[in-house]
């Protein structure tokens, strides 16, 4: 049985139930976990080891010599049932009538995974990581985005840090080693570059000294314009924008209107593409990672539309428009968000792929692809938010997944006691005092229903996860270890930073209000010792079992193009790569390698 790696020689190469600086070996995680309960999970399914096939040698024998160059493109949030619809995105898809034909025509030639996933909480900051560091989310200690509850001051005042790789730990309390680090470790003159439409991820290797080039809509070389403001219901590629249906709510909601004034912050992907063009043409990194940040955006800010049957014509529809069709098709809403047409939704995910087109085609012309592996991946998947169909109805939804009140009007803790931080599909929960209320809150928050609207069925809206279920695992949620860092909470006795003493993960896309004091991904500055919420604000969010689903790829010269219908997850793209490249991951990673499986 494989096990994880901890900074062995050769990554991905584990050993079978042996000792050895390449693996943890079974007696020493016994000795860590517990025998009574890690032997049976260590049996069958710690962070998916059972299902690591033994390692075979590449298939893709056409090409002799390897390349030389890793380019990680991200399109965060991009659920890979986007990829299955048509060109109308109402039905299944085929050959010439796909809705994201760039993104289908990379994958002819790569070998695709369909069925990977991302770590639970499924977010943005800890899956950027894991695809490049080989982690589960458990084994970095980052479990939120862009701020992190670190602790609690004199005054019991919480203490949001902005998240960094600084701080971030493995479970033996080593620095989180990444690609980028093993780079420059094995070619110190190389450049390795980090192109983000989300400048606080990139950001987060700023002090590591290990990406010479931080390019964001804030950061960026000279010869990389400033951003342009972008209308998510009517990007630039849509050439019917006049004639789709779109809400109000949608032109108009907070998080619209927050992102559409800052575009430094909210680059669209098209300036993602003529950034990364432009510094391949300048500075031709050896390594880089391009994130694609639209999909995302779109998503908070006017909803998603992944599955063709959860749609629905509008109670009032629009008024028709002069000089145009009108047809009853283009005018459909959400079945979760009545206020939510899907039209403009779909727009936006085909300027995306028109965006990734333009930058495989830059690159191909410039001759990078031809000395390259491209890595596309997708941190997180995104649903649309639970909404009613008027202000009562969503008020009662709000009032139903409110779930600090609940713990605090059921007198399980104080408002000085308990501190909630989360938002969209995920939660995080910490008793600073009276953590004995803990299996009490958890057995509150589990007997709760509230009746769905979509299905006008009673349920319970989340799945709720406790300290134990974090380390040993909760069937159908998360696995041993996912969610449970090791070296903070028992080694370090939360010295350093706090860990929550629940998870909440939403269910069915039930939406979980913003508590906690970092707005800052949202470019909403929020005052020092301010601590905000109940705010509902996203149209469309993630964080949930529900936006785990992930695309994933790997394309080199010379490989003819397969799919593989193996479950695999984000961390394997790292372990991978550093196998194809002679990389040396130093910390532990969870991930396997995969090289075994391209064609």
């Amino acid at each position: 049985m494989p096990h994880r790696n901890e900074g062995s020689a050769t990554p991905g190469d584990h050993t079978d139930g042996r000792t050895g600086e390449g693996s943890v070996s079974r007696r020493r995680f016994i000795q860590t976990a517990g025998a009574s309960v890690a032997g049976v999970a260590f049996g069958s399914q710690l962070l998916y080891a059972a299902r690591t096939p033994k390692k075979k040698k590449p298939k893709n024998a056409k090409n002799k010599s390897q390349p030389t160059k890793l380019i990680y493109i991200a399109i965060d949030a991009l659920h890979p049932a986007y990829l299955e619809l048509n060109a109308n995105g109402d039905g299944p898809g085929s050959p010439g009538d796909w809705l994201m034909p760039k993104v289908r025509d990379f994958l002819t030639g790569a070998t695709w995974f369909p069925n990977a996933k991302d770590y639970l909480p499924a977010a943005t900051d800890m899956n950027h990581v894991n695809a490049i560091a080989g982690t589960s989310s458990g084994q970095t200690g980052i479990i939120s985005v862009s701020t992190q509850l670190m602790g609690w001051d004199s005054a019991g005042e919480p203490i949001p840090s902005q998240i960094t790789m600084d701080w971030a730990r493995d479970d033996l309390g080593r620095p989180v080693d990444t690609l980028f680090h093993a780079w420059k470790r094995k070619s110190p003159s190389a450049t390795t570059a980090f192109i983000s439409g989300k400048g606080w991820v990139a950001e987060m290797f700023r002090n590591q000294g290990v990406v010479d080039l931080i390019v964001t809509g804030s950061s960026r070389p000279s010869y990389v314009p400033e951003p342009e403001s972008h209308d998510y219901c009517d990007p630039p590629t849509d050439d019917d924008a006049y004639c789709d249906a779109e809400s109000a709510f949608q032109k108009f909601n907070v998080i619209s209107l927050a992102m559409r004034a800052k575009p430094r912050q909210f680059p669209p992907d098209s300036w993602v593409v003529d950034a990364a063009l432009a510094v391949y043409q300048q500075a031709s990194p050896d390594m880089s990672y391009i994130l694609l940040a639209q999909v995302d955006d779109t998503g908070h800010a006017i909803g998603a539309t992944w599955d063709a049957a959860a749609r629905a014509e509008p109670d009032c529809p629009p008024l028709p428009k002069l000089f145009c069709d009108n047809d009853p098709a283009d005018q459909l809403v959400t079945t979760a968000n009545p206020r939510l047409y899907v039209e403009p939704i779909l727009d936006a995910i085909r300027d995306t792929d028109i965006q990734f087109g333009r930058l495989i085609e830059g690159l191909s012309a410039q001759g990078v692809l031809d000395d390259a592996t491209v890595m596309l991946v997708s941190d997180h998947a995104m649903v649309t938010l639970l909404r009613g169909p008027d202000m009562e109805r969503q008020c009662e939804l709000q009032a139903a997944t409110d779930y600090y009140q609940l713990i605090i009007d059921a007198g399980l803790g104080t408002k000085e006691t308990v501190t909630p931080f989360s938002a969209c599909g995920f939660a995080m929960v910490y008793w600073r005092a009276g953590k004995e209320q803990v299996p009490l809150a958890k057995q509150l928050l589990e007997a709760h229903t509230a009746v769905n609207p979509e299905t006008g069925q009673a349920e319970c809206p989340w799945f709720i996860v406790d300290r134990a279920e974090m380390k040993y695992g909760k069937d159908g949620v998360c696995l041993p270890g996912e969610l449970y860092h090791q070296w903070f909470i028992e080694t370090d006795a939360e010295q350093t930073m706090v860990w929550p003493d629940l998870f909440v993960f939403a269910k069915n896309g039930w939406e979980i209000p913003v508590y906690g004091a970092g707005l800052g991904n949202l470019g909403i500055s929020v005052p020092d010792g301010v601590f905000i919420g109940p705010l509902y604000l996203f149209p469309g969010g993630h964080g949930s079992l529900d936006t785990q689903p992930i695309v994933m790829a790997i394309r080199r010269p010379g490989m003819t193009g397969s799919t593989s219908s193996r479950e695999v997850r984000i961390a394997d793209l790292a372990v991978t790569a550093a196998d194809l490249y002679g990389l040396q991951l130093q910390s532990t990673t969870v991930g396997e390698n995969l090289s075994g499986e391209l064609s």
